[in-house]
Formats: C-alpha cells, sequence, structure tokens
C-alpha cells in the first residue's frame, strides 16, 4: 500500500511538470503489462484507461506503476486514427498465413531513403514495417542499427504495434477496436559495439523492443542517421538487396541530391523488374528504385549467400577508380609514416628476419609472425575505418584487423626488400563487384600481393595461425578490386583442384572372424587443412576424443587404436594426420566360406542428402573448388581369395566428374575413389546432371566385397 502511495504522488509531481502524460504502464504481479493512461491511483488500486476503456486493479495486483515516454506518431493512438498509407492498405486487406505458408511474416514495406547535401553529407531514413504471421517472427521485433557517433546523430521517429480490430461473433460480441503501442524511450539502447576492443570501439548499436508483437500484429518503424560531418573514408554509399528471405510486398530505395550532383548507380535484376524513375523535386534531383512482391529466397544446400542472388542496386557518387586508389594512398602514406617515426617497427623486423637473406625465407617468416603473434579482431573496414591503425600500437596490443595485419605485412616485406602491392578486394560472397560505381565502401578486405611469390602466398593476408602459407583463404579466391595506388582492376584467381580438398590413404586388413582393422593418413589442402590445423589448440585427450566421435559417426561400435597429428603448429608446413581403429563383427559371414565385406569408405562423405530434392530453385556457389580423393588396400584372411568385387562408378558433367574403381592383387582389394569440382558455380538448370553425379558417388558407400576361403 505504502508502494502504491508513492506512485500516486509521483504521478501528480509528473503532471505538475509536463503538459502532456506520453504513457502509463500498470505492471501486474502476475506478469501482465497494461499500457495506456492512468485516470487514477490511489490507496484502493489504479484505474488505466486502454482502448477505450477503463480497466481497475486492486492495489495487491499491482506490482508498479510507471510514466513513460514513447517514440509516436502524433494523434494516431488508436487504430483508426492511423493514415499511414501502408498500414490502412494491411488492415483493409490483411495478409494471411494460408496466403505466405512458407513464411514467418511478411514484409509490407521496406524503405531507405538517402538525403544528400553539397558538402558530401547526408541524411538516410529507413521505413519498414511488416506483419506477423508465425510465432517465430516475434523476435524481429526487436530491432537494431548501428551508426558512429563522432560523424554520426541518430533519431527514431517511432516504432509501433498495430494490432487489427476484430468483429466479434455477429458483429457484436466479443470483438476488440484493436490498438496500437509504441516503442518506449526505456527499452532504448545505445551500446558500443567492440566495446571489449577499446582499439576498435567506434560504432556504436541502437537497440529497440516494440511492444504486444503476437502473430497478426502489424509492426511498423522508422528512424534517422544524419551524417552531420564528411568522412573521405566512408563516403556516401548505398547498396539496397530487394530480396531476402521472408517476401516482401514493396521495396523501394530513394536517393535524393541537388542537381549538380550527378549520382552514379548500377542494378542487378536477378529476375526481379526494378522500377526506375528520375524525378525533380524541390531543386533536386530524385532517383526511385522500386520492386514489388518479391518471393522469399528459399534456403537450399549449397546456395549463393543472398548478397549474390538477390536483386540489388548500388549506388555512390560520380569518381574513377585511379582517384579512389590515388586517396587512399595518400592515407597509407600517412600511416606508414606515423609507423616509421618509432622504433618498435624496426625491432620487429629484426627479430623476425635476423640475418635471413633468401626471399622466400622471409616472407614466410614475415608471414607467420604477423598471422600467429597479432591476434584477430572480428572487425571490418566497415565497422570501424578503411585507415589502417598505426602499426607500433598494433604490434604493442598484439592484436589487429585483417586491414591492419595486411598492412603490418606489407610494411615488413617493404622493409626487407619484397616488394609488393596492396589491393583492395570485395570477396565474391558479398556480392559482384561493380566496376561502374567507383567507391571504397564497396571493398571489405586489403590484401598484399607479391608478384615475385608463387601461389597461393602470391596475394595473401595473414589472417590467423591456422591459415598457412600454402593457403590461400577462401575470401580471396574469386574476389576482384583495385591496385593501389594505380586503380588497376584486379581479380584473384581460384586455387585449382590439386590445392583444395582431402585425400585419405587407408591400409586396412579383414580377419576371419570378420573384424576389420585399418590404418588411415588424412591429407588436408587449402580451407580444409585451415580447419584441421585447429587441433593444435588441443589436449591429447580432446583430439582422442574428437577422432572418437568421428568415427562412431560411419562405424558403430568402432574402437580407437591410435592417432597421430604432424605439423599443426607449422604454418609453412602441410598438416597431416593418421588415426587407427578397428570395427568387431564388421564382416558378416555368410555360410561356412564366404565373407561378406562392406567397403569401408565412411557414410557420411558419401551422401546424397543434399540432391534429395527432385527441383532446384537457385544455383550453387561454393567457396572453393574441391577435390576428394581416397585409396583403400584391404588385406584378405590368410587362407581366403576373392569371390565377387563391386562395379566401380562412373559419372561426368562439366566441370565436376566422380570416378571409381576396385581390383584385386594377390591378397588384397584396392579401391580408388576420386571426384572433383573445378567449379565454383553452377547453374540450376544443371542440376539434374549434379544430382545424377552425387547419388552416383553415393552408391559407393553400399558397395560389398565377398571373399571366399580357399578349399
Amino acid at each position: 500500500m505504502k508502494n502504491l502511495l508513492s506512485f500516486s504522488f509521483s504521478f501528480v509531481l509528473f503532471l505538475s511538470i509536463s503538459a502532456v502524460s506520453f504513457g502509463d504502464v500498470v505492471a501486474l504481479n502476475n506478469g501482465d503489462e497494461h499500457f495506456g493512461t492512468v485516470q487514477s491511483a490511489n490507496q484502493s488500486g489504479v484505474v488505466i484507461l486502454k482502448d477505450g476503456r477503463n480497466l481497475s486493479f486492486t492495489a495487491t495486483e499491482v506490482m508498479k506503476l510507471e510514466f513513460e515516454s514513447f517514440r509516436s506518431v502524433p494523434g494516431e493512438d488508436s487504430v483508426s486514427a492511423i493514415k499511414d498509407p501502408t498500414l490502412l492498405k494491411a488492415l483493409k486487406e490483411p495478409v494471411t498465413e494460408k496466403d505466405h505458408a512458407q513464411a514467418n511474416r511478411v514484409d509490407l514495406l521496406d524503405e531507405d531513403r538517402y538525403d544528400l547535401d553539397s558538402d558530401g553529407t547526408f541524411t538516410l531514413t529507413k521505413h519498414s514495417a511488416f506483419v506477423v504471421l508465425k510465432e517465430k517472427a516475434r523476435h524481429d521485433a526487436n530491432r537494431h542499427f548501428s551508426y558512429f557517433p563522432d560523424i554520426e546523430k541518430f533519431e527514431i521517429l517511432y516504432g509501433r504495434s498495430v494490432t487489427p480490430p476484430k468483429s466479434g461473433m455477429l458483429g457484436l460480441i466479443g470483438g476488440s477496436p484493436g490498438s496500437v503501442r509504441y516503442v518506449s524511450d526505456r527499452t532504448i539502447a545505445d551500446e558500443a559495439d567492440f566495446a571489449s576492443i577499446p582499439l576498435y570501439s567506434r560504432r556504436h548499436s541502437v537497440k529497440f523492443a516494440i511492444p504486444e508483437v503476437n502473430p497478426g500484429t502489424l509492426v511498423d518503424w522508422e528512424y534517422r542517421i544524419q551524417r552531420f560531418k564528411n568522412d573521405p573514408l566512408k563516403p556516401f554509399f548505398a547498396e539496397k538487396l530487394f530480396r531476402d528471405t521472408e517476401p516482401k510486398q514493396v521495396v523501394r530505395l530513394v536517393v535524393s541530391l541537388p542537381k549538380e550532383i550527378p549520382l552514379k548507380f548500377h542494378v542487378d535484376e536477378n529476375g526481379v523488374p526494378i522500377k526506375i524513375e528520375r524525378k525533380e523535386e524541390g531543386g533536386n534531383v530524385v532517383y526511385y528504385f522500386e520492386a514489388s512482391n518479391t518471393a522469399a529466397v528459399i534456403d537450399e544446400p549449397s546456395m549463393p549467400p543472398l548478397d549474390r542472388v538477390a536483386p540489388r542496386v548500388v549506388c555512390g557518387l560520380d569518381n574513377a577508380w585511379a582517384t579512389v586508389a590515388s586517396e587512399y594512398e595518400k592515407i597509407l602514406e600517412t600511416s606508414e609514416q606515423k609507423a616509421y617515426s618509432q622504433p618498435t617497427l624496426e625491432k620487429t623486423f629484426n627479430e623476425i628476419v635476423g640475418n635471413e637473406k633468401n626471399p622466400d625465407s622471409i616472407i614466410n617468416s614475415i608471414f607467420v609472425y604477423v598471422a600467429e603473434k597479432i591476434s584477430p579482431t572480428p572487425v571490418s573496414p566497415s565497422d570501424f575505418s578503411y585507415e589502417p591503425l598505426d602499426p607500433n600500437k598494433v604490434l604493442q596490443q598484439r592484436q589487429g584487423s585483417n586491414l591492419d595485419k595486411a598492412f603490418l605485412f606489407h610494411l615488413l616485406l617493404e622493409m626487407g626488400g619484397i616488394k609488393n602491392n596492396l589491393v583492395l578486394l570485395r570477396p565474391a560472397k558479398d556480392g559482384e563487384w561493380v566496376s561502374e560505381v567507383p567507391n571504397l565502401m564497396q571493398f571489405s578486405l586489403l590484401a598484399v600481393e607479391i608478384p615475385s611469390a608463387s601461389d597461393p602466398i602470391s596475394i595473401t593476408i595473414p589472417i590467423n595461425g591456422y591459415y598457412g602459407t600454402n593457403v590461400r583463404p577462401s575470401i580471396l579466391q574469386g574476389a576482384k578490386g583495385i591496385r593501389i595506388p594505380s586503380g588497376d582492376q584486379i581479380s584473384v584467381p581460384m586455387m585449382p583442384i590439386s590445392q583444395e580438398g582431402l585425400k585419405i590413404d587407408s591400409e586396412a586388413e579383414i580377419r576371419e572372424d570378420g573384424t576389420l582393422v585399418i590404418k588411415q593418413v588424412f591429407s588436408p589442402q587449402g580451407e580444409m587443412e585451415a580447419a584441421y590445423r585447429g587441433f593444435k589448440d588441443l589436449r591429447q585427450e580432446e583430439i582422442r576424443r574428437n577422432f572418437e566421435e568421428d568415427i562412431h559417426d560411419d562405424f558403430p561400435g568402432a574402437k580407437l587404436l591410435g592417432f597421430e597429428v604432424n605439423n599443426a603448429s607449422d604454418l609453412t608446413k602441410r598438416i597431416y594426420f593418421m588415426r587407427q581403429f578397428e570395427i568387431p563383427r564388421y564382416a558378416i559371414k555368410s555360410g561356412d566360406d564366404l565373407i561378406v565385406i562392406p567397403m569401408p569408405v565412411g557414410q557420411n562423405r558419401y551422401s546424397a542428402g543434399a540432391v534429395g530434392s527432385p527441383n532446384r530453385f537457385s544455383d550453387f556457389f561454393w567457396n572453393t573448388a574441391n577435390l576428394f580423393e581416397q585409396k583403400i588396400a584391404m588385406k584378405l584372411p590368410k587362407g581366403y581369395t576373392l569371390y565377387a568385387l563391386p562395379r566401380g562408378n562412373l559419372a561426368v558433367m562439366d566441370g565436376i566428374q566422380y570416378s571409381s574403381f576396385f581390383e584385386f592383387s594377390v591378397d588384397r582389394v584396392l579401391f580408388n575413389d576420386y571426384y572433383e569440382r573445378r567449379v565454383r558455380e553452377l547453374l540450376r538448370a544443371n542440376y539434374p546432371s549434379f544430382k545424377r553425379v552425387v547419388e552416383e558417388k553415393s552408391q559407393t558407400a553400399n558397395q560389398w566385397v565377398v571373399i571366399r576361403k580357399i578349399q
């Protein structure tokens, strides 16, 4: 009772200092919250006006009473007062789950508007609205966006949930007028990103929660980010996708700029018509890019990233790649001067290289040092800056982003007399690089090109302690961009199949009691090598457990006999590892003289699950080319010979082939298995051929060898 009296006093005080009560919340002991306008609060209880009706609660029911301000649309406090055309249409013509059975939500509007000023500053206004169809989409009402406080400021204009009215039985009984609930200031949080990495704590994220969201609710919000300070390393650049994993009714990008400023833009429709309009409004030229009723992108195995399949529009101001490169070179020169002004860099170079004169050894030593000694931070240039941090700070803190590590690698190579170039790159997974729109913001990678070195280190980044000198990271393969300072265009080659994939050589023995003993040697290459290099971080017992789990997945009942991992900690050498195990009762006796042996190839690597569907909606995309080769020499028990040998398999299509064959030599069954995929992308039109190859490969896991006892 005492708490309630204090609430009442606070309420009166609030009214005495403010002309308007923005909103009240009554929180009950049972967990319910009621939003509205408090009519009275005294020792007896609280009366709150909600959706046109007074609700009364006793003092014992009320846990707390809060008075709040909301981010709202003036005058639109009820469903009947809403004026927004997108919401009015959705209320008049409701979107239902029946119309979109696979969707969690339907986006009614997804609009970005940029208003540019002549000094290079601009304002981004984002307006979005969607209807919740399934419970899962309720969480989508928890929104967030990012901004840079040193050059930008934000404003949440409003955020609301709209519960449509219900007519009730016979239009009279059990109906409701619906409700409009707004974002409360207490749910808005402005937090520094990368707060645990002070060197990179520049960007902030704003988070807010829209209340009372349920299936059938309309969710609507609008916020604004104003760029008040021009930053040459963050020029105006708009890239908008017009399709997503949920269906969209209207997607729109609007760019307004002074007449004297030309706009460069590029449109990738990717099967979705994008309407383009150019208008003159209030002395500005305004470009409208709009698409309607875009279908959801259906998730499929090995499909391209959304950035490669979605229709998109890319916009920037008029420029040339040579200008972008030369201006960036000036920034790098400043960073280089800072680096050389202190002794840390030279001291580090001498520590790494010593008296070494061999160029390849110098390259490898510097690469390994930067890769291993400088801890990677998950910060992209767009998250922080395209200007490298002072390399002396990077060396002192022992941490750096990929951009900072590449720049440090570049400087140390220069000190060692190794000629190299810096290149700005856009990974293939981020969507095609657009040469028609010269803009620094297209890139997310700074890499080092060493003309005198051989692949794969000829174009590289010392990312971390897992990618060695023998590996070109997949984010570089197929990447496109420009050289610094010339602006010449560059395309990074894919690595050949000989340097991507896995080879397994096995020696096996089948015993007369059906036990199989097998020793496997794995030789991973490329991305797979980088993945397996994680063994160096594990204790022996952890590696053992890892191997046991992997073996049991393929061969239930198997027992690990031993294992060995080699070169995991040496980034200049190829990693390989051995494991030996036995499987009791692996083979099946048939009668007195026959033994049936399933080929021990491992079921998981031959699964056809990725092509189970008869149809395909998207193309295929892989990070690298791939080679998988397996050889098995299986010794027979003494006194047995071959009775039946499986046939081999062969399946070939453009860029992909699979072959396997069996043979018998003296007392051994020899098995050779070979799969190669030389292509990175495959059109969905080729799905039937690819499906045939994969299904033919999967049959290998079901092959049986039959041996007979010699009489």
